[in-house]
Formats: structure tokens, C-alpha cells, sequence
């Protein structure tokens, strides 16, 4: 740095002192610094304009709150009028003076109308009762409550009874289950002008309200006379572009304003915060003014500070210089003498002390470089530790389900077996009533493993819906058979009641009907006498879908009040004491309410405790997909026996189990048909077999020792003998995995254990019969 100073003394000729040049370099830099103090004026006004919009558009934001809060009340007021005894029992006198009497002690709203689904006025407190009264004077709105079932906040309307202009907020009345009357509450404007009144906005803003029409509600200028009109059209236009925003605009009576709105995301009316541009700008000339006077002060300092140290700054900065180049050049003990001005020796002292904690930073950053390695090295053998731990356990489950499956359900083929077996030689009504409780038992044990299972693959995400055409009343009939026999061994009546639905409907058939049958079995299970009905209804459409309602009601024990919101939760039930009379795990209402809110619906319940209950779900179906025909009926398991007797008797099976008692009832059952078939009790003999026998049919385990189903299914693929066999599995495991595990290996078909002992006859027959030709 002394170089380079001397340097540029020499060839510049610069006096020896450096107060002159300090000076002249001062007067140079005087335009640049004027030019920056003009910059940094226009971004002090530039910053303070844009403080005052967002404080505009925050106001806006705060009011459309208050607004909202203000309708919240309305709501929850009229939601709980809503509610009145006098309403459920029909005795509108007494529900008018109730109303009036909540009107007076509440102060909410200026008057309450309620309506039926005609639109005709019944009460309206604002007039006696009795009385003629004229009807709702917003149709439209009246329709999309009765529509939809939820409250709704109106644009302004004439009010039919006050004839001004008047805003509701109207909410649904359902009874028993059904919607019956609109109960609405009435507000005037001037209720909102005193709203926006009362925010108290700085001098000269304005704060207007507009409905989703765009039209005035509520102005704190000129209230009176802008009620109704339309807001203008730049600002009309502003707002189509987003639920919030500023802009240079004017307003009503032609005032050149700057203003800020806010759309509420709930009623979707906007608050718009104006103020005139005059007031606007005027505030921010002052700023600006201040701060350019404010600069030439700080200059003029400036030009005297520099005149002043100029004289003392040379020899020190020389000083100053060589030891900075020392210290750039690695020199971690060069140090600056202390002499000089007090400004210069404290510098002195910073650049001595910066160099003794550069040395003490650079050891200490060393060492914490070193640590810090450490750490994150710990810490990443953590994450991986935890990582691994957390998937060795979601595969533990998994293996555990699969496990469960597997051991329950092979015990439970043998049950079925036998069942059916001894039914089919003949027994006596006491004997055959045992058997039909045995089979009983062991469906329901079958039906709580895959509770469980879906409950597992819910929550896994494993579970895929279906995408292909409803028959919403096919679904309802074949429920309502399912339990039938049930119903009536109970004397209880069963009736279906399926409104008119389009034709087109797509969406998961099988799990519809799986949360209809759970609620139909619950029904049954839970109803001593009196009736079970079952509905089906739109309950609502658009151009796409169809949000479906399916219900089942029954006269059964009904639900006590306080354990209907815990009803749905997993292992949840109305009576969950020691002592319960009715059995159950409480899966089945958990699983339906995942699978209606998969399906885009939801799920609820209406109960009187000893006067029955009313389960309901709803799912959103597409339209506009061309309807499949209906699949032939399934022949009964008779027929299809008699048909692959008739038909397919010559036909050479292969029976594949490790397990004795699953093979012989296997055996033993598909001697009906096939008197002689030939048996393996693992895959190296099944593989044995086929390489020596040409089969028709092969009936492969899975999960067997040594060799498994799937490799043996692969090795006979590759023989001659194989190519063209029907190789069907028959398992205990019955995740999606599994049945994809058996198809990519080559199997046709997937039979699981404990299901109809007589299932294996129609997916024979299926395979066996050739396809019909179109």
C-alpha cells in the first residue's frame, strides 16, 4: 500500500499534505453523492408508498375478518334456532315467539323467516302470527340450501316483507332425517355500514363492502345513496383477476383514489379500503422532502469531517497500509503502531486485535471442522439406523399379516371342508342345525381376518379402488339377498327403496357394496323386531359425477347420543363393557368410514336410543361412462358340479398341498366330479408329476417347504407337458401382492383358502369351458 500511495503522489504531483486532496476529492465526489441522495430519496418515497398499500390491503384484510366473524355469529345464531323442539313438533306459534324472544336477547339479526320448500313464508318475526305472508324473496338461494343441506349467506334482495333492501344468512331444517324448512335471518345494511364504522379508519379512507355481485352492501360515505350500486368497472375487472389486490382507481363519486381489496374465501364478499391520491401523496412529498434535507446536512458534515482528518490521515494510513499488505502476504504477527489521531489508534487496536483472533479462530475453526465431521457422521449412522428400523418393522407387520392369514385360514379350510362334507352324506335337523352354527362360526372368523386385513391395507396405502360402471340397484339387491335368510328367521320385514340414478355411473362397485353389506349385517344384528330398509338416492348432480347416498335404516336398539361420535373410530363400539350382549371386533364401521371418504363421500349416523337407527354413506361416482351389460348369472354351485360331470369328468387333475388334512378334504370334495386324480405334497413332486403325466388341471399351493408353488409352477411352465395346463392357486395368503406374485409366475387364477368349499368348481368350469364367441 505505501508503494501504490507514493506511486500515485508521484505522478500526480500531490502536495505533502493530504488535507488539500481529501478536500479536492471531496468536491469530486459531491455530484455523485447528490445524484445518490436523489436515488435514496425516491426509494424512501418508494418504500413508504408501498408500506401504505400493504397497510391498506392489511386493513382490508382485517375488516372482510370482522365481517366474516360477524356472519359467523349470524350463522351459529340461526343453526341454533334451528334446532327448536316447537320446529320438530310443528307448532309455529310457539317457534315465532321463541324466535322473537332470541331476537330480543341476542340482538342478532333484524328478523327471522322461516320457509318451507315452496318458498312460502310461515313465520317471519317481523310480523304477528298468524298472518298472511308473501313468499321468500330469494328463490335462488332458498334452492341451494334445500339443495345442498348446508347454510348459505345471500347477495342483497328486496326483502318481500320490510321492501328494502336486505342480506340472510339461511340455514337448512332437517327433520327426522329429512329436509323440511329454511330458517333464515335477516340483516339490513346499516347493520354493516355501523360494522365498518366502528374500525375506525385513518382521516379520509373509505371502507366499502360488496357482495359476490359486486354490488354496495355497506360504504361509510354516502351510505344511503350507494347501497345497490354496482362497484365501477376497472375495479370489477381488478377483481377478476384474484381474490385480493391494490391499484390507482376512482371511486363512486369520481374521485381519483388509491384503493385495496380483499375477498372473503367464506362469504366471498370483498372489502374495499380507498383513499384519495391527493391525501396519498401529499404524506409521502413530506418523507421525501425530509430525507433530501436530511442528506445535505449529512454532506456538509461530511465536507467538514474530511477537511479536518485530512491533515492527520497520510502517515498513519501508510502505517496502516504495510501492515494490512504484511498480513495479505500470510504474516499472521504483523501489527500497526498506536499513534495518532483517537480514531486511527482505536483502528490501530482493531487490526492488532483482529489479527490475534485470526490466529485463535483459525486453530479453534480447525478443531471444530474436525468435530463437526464427527457429528454429522454420528448423526447419519442414526438416521440410518432408525431408517432400517422403521422398514424392518413395516415389513414385520406385513410378514405378520401374511403370517395371520395364512395360519387362520388353512385351519379354517379345513373346518369348511369338513362342513360341507358331512352335510353333503346327510344328517339328521339336529345334526345339520350343529353343522350350520359350525359353518356360521367359521365365516365369521373369516370375516374378522379380513377386517382386519383391509384395515392393514387402508392404512398402508395398499388399497386400490376399482374404476369401472355401477349398478347402484343391482348393488342394493344383492345386498338385500345376502340377508334375507337372516332377516327373516328374525320375522323382520326387508324392503329396498332405489330412486331414479343415470344409467352411466362408474366408480368401485365391490367396496360400495362392502360398507352397504356391514351396515345391512349391523342391522339385522341389532333389530329384534319391525323393519330394515335400505335407500338409494342422488343427493346431488352435476355435469361429471353424482354424489351418491346410500342408507340403511332399521327399528332396531338405537345408539345413546353421547357415543355417536366415537362410533366410526377403530375398535369402536356403542357398548364396549364386559357385559355386552352383542359380539363384535368394531372394525366394520372404522373401515367403511375409510373407504367412503376414499371414495370422495363421507359417512354419518341418526339414532334414538329403542326407536332404531339410520347409518348413512355417501361416494362420488363419474358419469358419463358407457354402462357394461350385466355379467350372466352365476350358475348355483349344483348346476356347475352337474355341468363338469357332464362335460369335463375325463379331464386329469394334479392336487398340490404340503398339508395332509387340506389335501385329503380337497381330494375328497373334488371326488364328486374327478374320482381318480393325482396328489403331490410339495413342488419337487407336483414338478415330478407333470414331467411325467400330461394334467388338464393343476391345484398349486403356495407356501409349501422346499420348493414353493410359485417355483413349481415356473418349472412345469418350461415343460412340454406344462405349457398348457390350467395351473390354479389355492392359498392361505390373500394380499394383492400375492395374487400378483402368482399370476407373474404363471398361474391362471387365485382360489383363496376358507372361502366356499365349492369355489373350486366354478373357476374349473370357468377355465375349462371355452369362451362363448360373440
Amino acid at each position: 500500500m505505501t508503494k501504490l500511495l507514493s506511486l500515485v503522489r508521484r505522478h500526480l504531483n500531490f502536495p505533502s499534505t493530504m488535507q488539500p486532496g481529501v478536500g479536492f476529492q471531496f468536491a469530486a465526489a459531491l455530484v455523485p453523492g447528490l445524484l445518490a441522495g436523489a436515488l435514496l430519496s425516491y426509494g424512501i418515497y418508494d418504500t413508504q408508498r408501498a408500506q401504505l398499500e400493504q397497510s391498506a390491503l392489511l386493513t382490508a384484510r382485517v375488516i372482510i375478518q370482522v365481517v366474516d366473524n360477524e356472519l359467523d355469529t349470524v350463522r351459529a345464531t340461526t343453526q341454533t334456532l334451528a334446532t327448536s323442539n316447537h320446529l320438530k313438533t310443528g307448532n309455529l306459534a310457539a317457534f315465532h315467539r321463541h324466535a322473537v324472544e332470541v331476537r330480543a336477547q341476542t340482538g342478532v339479526g333484524h328478523n327471522h323467516v322461516l320457509s318451507d320448500a315452496t318458498g312460502q313464508q310461515l313465520v317471519n318475526t317481523a310480523r304477528p302470527f298468524p298472518g298472511a305472508l308473501p313468499r321468500h324473496g330469494n328463490p335462488d338461494q332458498l334452492q341451494q340450501v334445500f339443495l345442498t343441506g348446508k347454510p348459505v349467506v345471500s347477495d342483497l334482495y328486496t326483502g318481500p316483507v320490510l321492501r328494502q333492501p336486505v342480506l340472510s344468512v339461511d340455514v337448512p331444517v332437517p327433520i327426522d332425517g329429512a329436509m323440511r324448512y329454511d330458517l333464515s335471518t335477516g340483516l339490513l345494511p346499516e347493520h354493516f355500514t355501523a360494522l365498518l364504522a366502528a374500525q375506525r379508519l385513518p382521516e379520509g379512507w373509505i371502507a366499502t363492502l360488496l357482495d359476490t355481485r359486486n354490488r354496495v352492501i355497506a360504504r361509510t360515505r354516502n351510505a344511503a345513496e350507494t347501497v345497490g350500486k354496482p362497484a365501477t368497472p376497472d375495479l370489477q375487472e381488478r377483481m377478476r383477476l384474484g381474490a385480493e389486490g391494490t391499484m390507482a382507481s376512482h371511486n363512486l363519486e369520481g374521485m381519483a383514489t388509491f384503493l385495496a381489496f380483499s375477498r372473503s374465501d367464506a362469504s366471498r364478499w370483498t372489502v374495499v379500503v380507498s383513499m384519495s391520491r391527493d391525501v396519498l401523496y401529499a404524506g409521502l412529498y413530506r418523507s421525501m422532502a425530509m430525507a433530501g434535507l436530511t442528506i445535505l446536512v449529512f454532506m456538509a458534515g461530511g465536507a467538514l469531517l474530511a477537511w479536518l482528518l485530512g491533515r492527520n490521515l497520510r502517515t498513519t494510513l501508510e502505517r496502516l497500509g504495510a501492515a494490512a499488505d504484511a498480513a495479505a502476504s500470510g504474516d499472521r504477527d504483523a501489527r500497526v503502531p498506536l499513534a495518532g489521531p483517537p480514531e486511527i489508534v482505536r483502528l490501530a487496536e482493531q487490526f492488532n486485535h483482529m489479527q490475534a483472533t485470526r490466529q485463535s479462530a483459525e486453530v479453534e475453526l480447525e478443531r471444530h471442522r474436525q468435530h463437526l465431521e464427527e457429528l454429522v457422521a454420528a448423526r447419519t449412522r442414526e438416521l440410518s439406523t432408525a431408517k432400517e428400523a422403521a422398514e424392518a418393522a413395516n415389513v414385520a407387520k406385513s410378514a405378520f399379516l401374511a403370517n395371520m392369514s395364512h395360519e387362520i385360514r388353512t385351519p379354517l379350510n379345513v373346518i369348511a371342508g369338513l362342513t360341507y362334507l358331512i352335510r353333503r352324506t346327510g344328517v339328521s335337523d339336529i345334526q345339520a342345525a350343529k353343522l350350520k352354527k359350525i359353518d356360521q362360526a367359521s365365516q365369521h372368523l373369516l370375516g374378522i381376518i379380513n377386517a382386519i386385513l383391509d384395515l392393514s391395507k387402508i392404512e398402508a396405502g395398499r388399497l386400490v379402488l376399482d374404476d369401472e360402471a355401477v349398478n347402484v340397484a343391482a348393488i342394493m339387491e344383492e345386498v338385500a339377498s345376502l340377508i334375507a335368510d337372516r332377516a327373516h328367521e328374525k320375522g323382520l320385514q326387508l324392503s329396498v327403496e332405489v330412486a331414479p340414478l343415470p344409467a352411466d355411473l362408474c366408480g368401485d362397485p365391490t367396496r360400495i357394496k362392502q360398507v352397504l353389506l356391514n351396515y345391512a349385517v349391523n342391522a339385522v344384528k341389532f333389530t329384534e323386531a319391525g323393519t330394515i330398509t335400505l335407500r338409494a338416492e342422488a343427493a346431488y348432480a352435476t355435469a361429471d359425477h353424482v354424489l351418491l347416498r346410500c342408507e340403511v335404516q332399521d327399528t332396531g336398539i338405537g345408539i345413546a347420543p353421547e357415543v355417536l361420535p366415537r362410533l366410526f373410530g377403530t375398535f369402536e363400539q356403542a357398548d364396549n363393557t364386559a357385559t355386552r350382549k352383542y359380539g363384535g371386533t368394531g372394525l366394520g364401521l372404522a373401515i367403511n368410514k375409510r373407504l367412503a371418504e376414499m371414495m370422495g363421500g363421507e359417512v354419518g349416523v341418526a339414532s334414538t336410543p329403542g326407536a332404531g337407527s339410520c347409518f348413512w354413506f355417501t361416494a362420488r361416482l363419474r358419469k358419463g361412462v358407457p354402462a357394461k351389460a350385466a355379467p350372466p348369472p352365476a350358475l348355483p354351485a349344483d348346476d356347475v358340479e352337474a355341468m363338469l360331470r357332464k362335460e369335463h369328468a375325463g379331464r386329469r387333475l394334479l392336487l398340490v398341498d404340503d398339508d395332509e388334512d387340506n389335501r385329503e378334504i380337497t381330494r375328497r370334495i373334488l371326488a364328486h366330479v374327478w374320482p381318480q386324480l393325482d396328489m403331490a405334497g410339495n413342488g419337487a413332486e407336483a414338478v415330478d408329476l407333470a414331467t411325467r403325466n400330461r394334467y388338464d388341471v393343476i391345484l398349486m399351493d403356495v407356501q409349501m417347504p422346499g420348493m414353493d408353488g410359485l417355483e413349481a409352477t415356473r418349472r412345469i411352465r418350461e415343460l412340454p407337458n406344462g405349457r398348457d395346463a390350467v395351473i390354479l392357486a389355492m392359498t392361505a395368503n390373500v394380499f394383492p401382492e400375492d395374487r400378483a406374485r402368482c399370476l407373474a409366475a404363471g398361474m391362471n387364477d387365485f382360489i383363496p383358502k376358507a372361502n366356499d368349499p365349492k369355489a373350486p368348481f366354478a373357476i374349473i368350469l370357468k377355465w375349462l369351458s371355452p369362451p362363448a364367441t360373440p
